[in-house]
């Protein structure tokens, strides 16, 4: 009689920790998962913060390009080709007298020799032009103007058409490293241009739902 007592004694512990071994198993799956949503969305949130950090950044460092550009434009308007070739001769005359085959030194005369008033007049326009159109572009951007995200893509196209066609003739690398950083300013600009689409979808809905309550 005492030992079937201590059989069902013990069947009922058994059981008891099987349920208890089930419910730890659960809630150990359960913080698992939990976990698992939380990493997801702190992943989510850094990628969001250095996306749009990486498009600050790039927009910063053309907005820079972009002054540059300008200056230039307006300083070659008095840098005649007789006055670059008195320049380059100054700055080489020393180096070729002590070495006559100094690759820099060549190309820089031979560059010289190959910027006329035509050379020039080109550089003026395209500096000037692109610097303004860019710099005017990036101040848009930096208003977060909705419709200048798009402008913006397709200014950037348009200029990595122009840069890819120029490469051809001149094989600066210069307009390749150029090309790649708008390509990847495009990139940042169409996943900023979207996140700023449902931030303005999401305050509509918020609007909507508002005046539905006051209403």
């Amino acid at each position: 009689m005492g030992y079937g007592v201590s059989e069902a004694k013990n069947g009922r512990r058994n059981r008891q920790l099987k349920v208890k071994l089930k419910v730890e198993s659960v809630k150990l799956k359960a913080d698992k998962t939990d976990k698992k949503i939380k990493r997801g969305f702190i992943l989510k949130a850094l990628v969001k913060k250095y996306t749009h950090l990486g498009f600050e950044i790039g927009l910063l460092l053309k907005g820079i390009f972009a002054m540059c550009e300008i200056l230039s434009g307006f300083g070659l308007i008095f840098l005649t080709p007789d006055r670059m070739n008195r320049i380059i001769d100054w700055f080489v005359k020393n180096e070729l007298n002590e070495d006559p085959n100094d690759f820099i030194m060549n190309h820089l005369v031979v560059f010289g020799l190959n910027f006329t008033i035509d050379t020039q007049h080109f550089w003026i326009f395209y500096l000037l032009s692109h610097g303004i159109v860019k710099l005017t572009v990036i101040l848009l951007l930096w208003r977060k103007k909705i419709w200048a995200y798009p402008v913006s893509v397709a200014v950037f196209i348009g200029f990595i058409v122009y840069q890819i066609y120029h490469f051809t003739h001149s094989h600066s690398v210069l307009l390749l490293i150029l090309t790649v950083l708008d390509i990847i300013l495009i990139w940042l600009t169409v996943l900023e241009y979207n996140d700023a689409r449902k931030k303005i979808k999401i305050n509509k809905q918020n609007k909507d739902s508002k005046g539905e309550n006051t209403a």
